[in-house]
């Protein structure tokens, strides 16, 4: 058996993906089990055939790095695995609620775990590209949002917001595509909104 712990934690981002390339050919031939910790995502996710989640020295969630990062069990590996924005809000019938707007739209995809009745208290988790911005901002959907930053590189660009009129404040982050941005035409300090293509979306009593 192998037994690594954090083995490139010191080295810079370029050579850490080399030697995971390396340790994953490496594992292969050998055909011997190895136990990698580490606390990077994407290191966890690339190496690994199973992926074991703690938090406080609880396990959360054990899968295929498939399986834990498309179906996270709980709001801890949802936040956890990857760039993810989240949402305090109440589950109504028509989407989540999130101050006085509704983050859902007609065609988002809400995933929900358990049964979550009427108006409860969630958490709602989309990740930057599941998130849509609209420069129309009289719509009675969308949550309201200020742009911060806008980072333009290659074919997408991201977005970083800070949320308007909710306590405490929020930051989010979105992925659009370059075409997109293009059409947006977004400038700092612009007000839109935000409206979710899908949500996955915990029981706020449930996720305690």
């Amino acid at each position: 058996m192998l037994l690594l712990d954090e083995p490139f934690g010191a080295l810079d981002a370029k050579v850490r993906k080399e030697l995971r390339r390396w340790l994953r050919r490496l594992h292969d031939e050998l055909h011997i089990t190895s136990i990698f910790v580490t606390h990077d995502q994407e290191e966890a996710l690339e190496v690994a055939d199973r992926v074991v989640l703690m938090n406080q020295g609880n396990v959360e969630q054990i899968g295929t790095p498939e399986e834990v990062y498309q179906h996270p069990a709980t709001p801890f590996v949802y936040g956890f695995l990857g760039s993810v924005n989240l949402f305090k809000g109440r589950h109504l019938d028509d989407g989540i609620q999130v101050g006085e707007s509704n983050l859902a739209h007609s065609g988002t995809v809400l995933n929900t775990s358990g049964n979550i009745v009427q108006g409860a208290d969630v958490l709602a988790f989309a990740r930057p590209h599941e998130i849509d911005i609209h420069i129309d901002t009289n719509s009675s959907q969308g949550v309201p949002a200020k742009v911060v930053r806008v980072l333009r590189f290659g074919l997408n660009t991201r977005v970083e917001l800070d949320s308007v009129n909710l306590q405490p404040a929020q930051h989010f982050d979105v992925e659009i595509s370059a075409e997109r941005a293009l059409e947006l035409n977004l400038q700092e300090g612009q007000q839109v909104s935000l409206s979710a293509k899908a949500l996955k979306v915990f029981d706020v009593v449930g996720a305690a």
